[in-house]
């Protein structure tokens, strides 16, 4: 199996080296992870400059946050076209202003996906936390209408490798690593499961 044939994200981007490192792993989708505040997992500057080295890959922007002029701002300084927000942003924006912009909502629990109106949605990110499919979580994907499923809180790439052979629509969204010290991140989480899924 090719680790490109996964639909692979990761969240957190911090340096020039994680990026390339991801990239030149087969990943698909890069992700700047934002605080409520609009504090970014690598600066303005450092992300223009990365973007210009990386090519062949999607940038995403992840805010989780609820204001709608820091998200505005945020849209509008790193020009990302692909967004993860939280529900409470996606109810209060008025997308007719954002228009170009693909927006993704973020569920920390796949049951809230019936609650909620996903129309204008280009997917959803949801946090599967384990190892094991929610036992309704098919049928709730059978009555939704979007073009991208995203799963974190994955714990390992056998699982990542299970569910992608039975629904290899599926995307799985990971995180770069924990901060050390400012600057440098702890990869080694991240390489462990990419290197397993290269060589699986």
């Amino acid at each position: 199996m090719d680790i490109q044939d996964i639909k692979l994200k990761v969240e957190g981007i911090s340096s020039l080296t994680d990026a390339r490192y991801c990239a030149g792993m087969g990943v698909q989708k890069l992700g700047i992870s934002f605080d409520a505040e609009g504090n970014p997992s690598l600066d303005l500057n450092a992300f223009l400059a990365v973007k210009g080295w990386i090519e062949g890959v999607t940038w995403t922007g992840k805010y989780l946050g609820s204001s709608i002029l820091i998200f505005k701002e945020l849209v509008q300084k790193f020009e990302i076209s692909e967004w993860v927000i939280s529900e409470s942003l996606f109810y209060n924006l008025d997308l007719s202003e954002l228009d170009g912009l693909d927006f993704c909502l973020y569920f920390e629990n796949s049951k809230d996906l019936n609650k909620t109106n996903l129309r204008g949605l280009k997917g959803v990110e949801i946090v599967l936390g384990g190892s094991l499919l929610p036992e309704n979580f098919l049928d709730e994907m059978g009555k939704i209408n979007i073009d991208e499923v995203f799963l974190s809180g994955i714990p390992d790439a056998e699982t990542i490798i299970r569910i992608h052979r039975s629904y290899p629509e599926i995307g799985f969204s990971l995180y770069s690593g924990e901060e050390e010290r400012p600057g440098w991140m702890d990869l080694s989480n991240l390489q462990e499961v990419l290197e397993r899924l290269e060589e699986i």
